[in-house]
C-alpha cells in the first residue's frame, strides 16, 4: 500500500482489533478512582501532596515494568500464528 508521496505503508492485518474496548473499560475502571483516592490522600495528611505524589510515582512505576515486561511484536508474523491455533 502506498500513501500520497509513494512511500510503502505496512498493510495493517487487524494486530490490535479488539484491544480498544478494554483500554477503555480498563481507565474507566482504574483511572477513574484516582480523583476519589487523590482526595482521600490529601486528607490523611491534612492537604499536604506527599501521599498523592507517592501514589502517582507508584502507578507510573508499575506501568514501566509491565512495558518493559512486553515484547516487541512488530516481527510476529501473526499469520503463522493463527495457522498453529487452527490446528490444535
Amino acid at each position: 500500500m502506498e500513501d500520497d508521496d509513494g512511500r510503502s505503508e505496512p498493510e495493517d492485518r487487524g494486530r490490535a482489533a479488539g484491544s480498544g474496548p478494554l483500554l477503555r473499560t480498563d481507565g474507566a475502571a482504574l483511572a477513574g478512582f484516582s480523583p476519589l483516592l487523590a482526595a482521600y490522600l490529601l486528607g490523611i495528611l491534612d492537604g499536604r501532596p506527599w501521599l498523592v505524589a507517592g501514589y502517582m510515582v507508584l502507578v507510573s512505576l508499575v506501568g514501566l515494568v509491565a512495558f518493559l515486561a512486553s515484547r516487541e511484536g512488530r516481527e510476529i508474523d501473526i499469520e503463522a500464528l493463527d495457522r498453529t491455533r487452527s490446528v490444535r
